[in-house]
């Protein structure tokens, strides 16, 4: 699980971009108090398991200093008996941390 928050100037590019790249089994948002709570649910085949692993992604205001917080839940991508991920559910959240730290940079 990884948990990163922004400027909440940036929350509409960031929606954006979880509804066209994150949405594929659900997307669901709620509007209160000029601000926007959503859930994604991204299904996702990783060859090196070859299995499905699925990405939950929840978007909140903190309420804190005008910020966003997105946590990132990997689950599903293991195989075998012990359930070995050979690290794709820590690669898929590194992933879409680091897309956001890029949508979110001052100079996008």
């Amino acid at each position: 699980m990884k948990t990163i928050e922004f400027s909440s100037e940036f929350d509409q590019k960031v929606l954006q971009y979880l509804r066209r790249n994150y949405s594929k089994i659900f997307s669901k948002g709620w509007n209160y108090n000029n601000s926007t709570l959503a859930v994604f649910v991204h299904e996702e085949y990783v060859l090196r398991t070859s299995s499905n692993q699925t990405i939950t992604i929840i978007f909140e205001p903190t309420g804190i200093g005008g910020k966003s917080r997105i946590t990132i839940i990997s689950s599903g991508g293991g195989q075998g008996l012990f359930g070995f991920d050979w690290g794709s559910q820590n690669a898929a959240e590194n992933t879409l941390v680091k897309r956001i730290k890029e949508i979110t940079a001052s100079n996008y």
